[in-house]
């Protein structure tokens, strides 16, 4: 078996993979020997009797060292999945969900249309959604969540842990239902049994119906638009369990913060009825990296916004903004 053929393997025996990258060091070695002894003739003046050699030689090396590194990467599959095994087998749950913890970093996350990227290194998870299988398709993912590394078993508990321990913020062009119900990566694990940490970005569609809104002077409209672009928010309520959710809302766009802050009453008191944790940001400013502001509308009683709304509601033209006043900046 070439060092190719013990890559392709479903399954890779360490000592198998251990042999053949020793056999791809020795025949290193004696291509070196070679090289060198030409090297000592050329220099007495054989030049010409061994340019041909001196080539072939020269492209051996070259393939023996992409075989070394196929078979180095054979070597350390195979190493672990063994300590993958080894993992599960020796170690209580109590005790693996340690070491999965130490392996997850870092700990916050951007979910874009095609990308998770770390926050704070250029790690990233490459994802694509799959029309006909419906559900998320990833590459370029770190090494301690990888089935072809590890055991699927142990990759699926990492997987939980990670989804746990990390926050994952979420651009406002993401489809959350697939996202939330697909398998993470090559893992048995699904996000909405494992989320705990989520941050979501709501923002105005460039779509005709917003268009139409300001061309037409229409509040019914408008007001449509703004609960549409809120409206996948609910797929958070298929996070379970709730009451170990917190999540995070950042509202894009200064010119429609008081009309978001009113479409987003129905989900916010919803998610404070199911027990989650929610906050609510401003962050007009977030290409430029200002600091977000914690928005405290949501104090008051629902009966008390149903009021405010009906007697001086954002999508009235001429409204006075007399209930929403933003405050404590901070991060987040």
């Amino acid at each position: 078996m070439d060092a190719r053929q013990l890559l392709a393997a479903d399954s890779i025996d360490v000592d198998l993979a251990y042999n053949v990258l020793a056999l791809m060091h020795r025949r290193k070695k004696l291509i070196q020997k070679q090289a060198l002894k030409l090297q000592v003739q050329v220099a007495a003046g054989h030049e010409q009797e061994h340019v041909a050699l001196q080539q072939t030689l020269s492209a051996k090396q070259s393939g023996i060292e992409r075989e070394m590194l196929v078979a180095a990467e054979g070597y350390c599959k195979a190493w672990l999945h063994q300590f993958s095994r080894q993992i599960l087998s020796y170690l209580p749950r109590e005790l693996r969900e340690m070491v999965y913890t130490n392996m997850t970093f870092p700990r916050a996350w951007r979910l874009t249309s095609n990308v998770i990227q770390s926050i704070h290194n250029p790690e990233k998870l490459q994802i694509t959604f799959d029309a006909e299988i419906k559900r998320p398709q990833w590459s370029s993912v770190p090494y301690y969540l990888l089935t072809t590394c590890f055991d699927v078993t142990f990759a699926s508990e990492m997987a939980n842990t990670f989804l746990q321990r990390v926050r994952i913020k979420i651009e406002s062009n993401i489809d959350l239902q697939k996202f939330f119900s697909g398998l993470f990566l090559l893992t048995n694990t699904l996000p909405k049994d494992c989320l705990r940490r989520l941050q979501l970005r709501v923002a105005l569609p460039h779509s005709e119906g917003y268009i139409i809104a300001l061309q037409h002077d229409d509040e019914e409209v408008e007001k449509k638009v703004f609960n549409n672009a809120v409206k996948k928010l609910y797929h958070v309520f298929d996070i379970t369990p709730l009451k170990n959710l917190e999540v995070d809302i950042i509202i894009m766009g200064h010119h429609a913060i008081s009309k978001f802050v009113e479409a987003l009453v129905p989900i916010i008191y919803r998610m404070k009825d199911n027990h989650i944790i929610v906050r609510v940001w401003e962050d007009h400013m977030y290409d430029m990296g200002m600091d977000k502001k914690l928005i405290n509308a949501y104090d008051i009683s629902l009966q008390q916004w149903n009021d405010k709304m009906a007697s001086s509601s954002a999508f009235k033209r001429n409204w006075p903004p007399q209930f929403y006043f933003p405050e404590l900046p901070g991060e987040i």
